[in-house]
């Protein structure tokens, strides 16, 4: 396991690595559900989790330039007195990484009305296979050329190591209003949903839980859902 402290670090990491034909799997916080960071024999990890600074917080044009060990929920939070959010919000966002994020292009409840990962960075830059450095996007809404970053972003490690981020920011909402909808079928839940994106609304988080997973949340953490609900609706509007 290799801890760099800077993308410098980094990029001699994975040039001496690459010299000696080493194997490489990159790391974040290794919440990720499809196991995109777990290592094999013979490898090398490179974790990324030291490099955890918010570089750069340009309220005017709504960006942030950060690095890929910053944890989700604390960027959020950093640019909070401003109004502001960085709204991927995946179910682990209290530990996972941005970087770990961009390898994943991971979503989250909120991906229905404002997208994954890839909707939300400008631009990253990159620790390519033979250690050089490149940008791929910038700071910009539009990039001249292919969409390399479009192409980096999901790719899982594979293409390279994110070293630095810059990512989009919204505006803090004036409301926010959360509904719970219970119904005595899938099917009638189901077709609420068709129905409320159907009218044109589109909710900042629709998400339906069945009866089992009612039987298994309630007796923890006691929500209170309706315990004869074969179906539940969390329902998130904001404006």
């Amino acid at each position: 396991v290799v801890v760099p402290g800077s993308a410098e670090e980094l990029a001699e990491s994975v040039r001496l690595c690459i010299e000696r034909g080493i194997p490489i799997v990159p790391r974040g916080s290794g919440t990720g559900l499809s196991g995109g960071a777990i290592a094999f024999g013979g490898s090398v990890q490179i974790v990324t989790s030291r490099l955890r600074r918010i570089l750069d917080i340009d309220v005017e044009n709504r960006l942030a330039t950060v690095e890929p060990g910053v944890i989700n929920w604390d960027l959020s939070e950093a640019v909070r007195k401003y109004e502001l959010r960085y709204i991927p919000d995946p179910s682990s966002q209290h530990a996972c990484t941005i970087g770990g994020n961009v390898a994943e292009n991971a979503g989250g409840p909120h991906c229905l009305a404002y997208g994954v990962t890839t909707n939300h960075v400008l631009g990253v830059e990159v620790v390519l296979a033979d250690g050089s450095t490149v940008w791929l996007g910038g700071d910009t809404r539009e990039a001249f050329g292919y969409d390399l970053r479009g192409i980096f972003i999901g790719s899982e490690g594979m293409l390279g190591i994110v070293t630095k981020i810059v990512v989009r920011l919204a505006k803090l909402p004036e409301s926010v209003h959360t509904l719970v909808a219970a119904f005595k079928s899938m099917e009638s839940a189901s077709q609420s949903v068709s129905d409320i994106i159907g009218t044109g609304v589109i909710p900042a988080a629709l998400e339906m839980m069945d009866r089992v997973t009612i039987e298994a949340v309630e007796p923890t953490y006691h929500p209170g859902y309706p315990k004869d609900a074969a179906a539940v609706l969390l329902i998130e509007v904001e404006g």
